[in-house]
């Protein structure tokens, strides 16, 4: 008869199913504090995104205007949920003017953000081979800010004011 003076030995290393539960439980803690900071950030920073996409369209529809001799227009869906760039088509006349959609990624249908309310007396805004934008006040609110893309401050270019700031030019 044999007696064990020393327990078996054991010859791997593992955690205890407590140990991976305390680890889990921190782990869902800290996430918890985590997740109500990070969705806020990511509205933030889509509406920033969304806000850029629409003034880096304009002024390109500005500049391509004038290197194309041709009428662009930027034109919104009827509940302004997105917008779309658009050429004048060659041999249509200025004074009624027919547009197509232009090729590659500057013709793409861009969507807002859905938290974005998007106000404007038009529809549609036309650049002219001169340089020239139509005059127009697009009004944008998110749950969050409140700006306005404006024409109508100086003659070709494209304004970005951000009204919750007390009228401060932003760009």
């Amino acid at each position: 008869m044999k007696l064990l003076l020393h327990p078996p030995r054991r010859d791997f290393v593992a955690f205890t199913l407590i140990e991976l539960l305390l680890v889990s439980v921190v782990l869902a803690i800290v996430a918890g504090m985590i997740a109500p900071n990070f969705f806020p950030t990511y509205s933030q920073l889509k509406s920033k995104q969304s806000l850029n996409d629409l003034t880096t369209l304009m002024r390109y529809a500005q500049g391509r205007s004038v290197a194309k001799g041709r009428m662009h227009q930027l034109r919104f869906d009827q509940d302004f949920s997105s917008f779309q760039l658009l050429a004048q088509t060659e041999g249509s006349s200025s004074e009624d003017p027919e547009f197509e959609i232009l090729k590659g990624r500057w013709g793409k249908l861009f969507n807002v953000p859905d938290d974005w309310v998007i106000t404007s007396r038009l529809q549609a805004i036309h650049f002219y081979p001169d340089g020239t934008i139509e005059k127009a006040e697009i009004d944008i609110q998110s749950s969050r800010k409140q700006w306005t893309i404006s024409t109508i401050l100086q003659k070709g270019f494209v304004h970005v004011i951000l009204k919750d700031e007390q009228e401060k030019l932003v760009d």
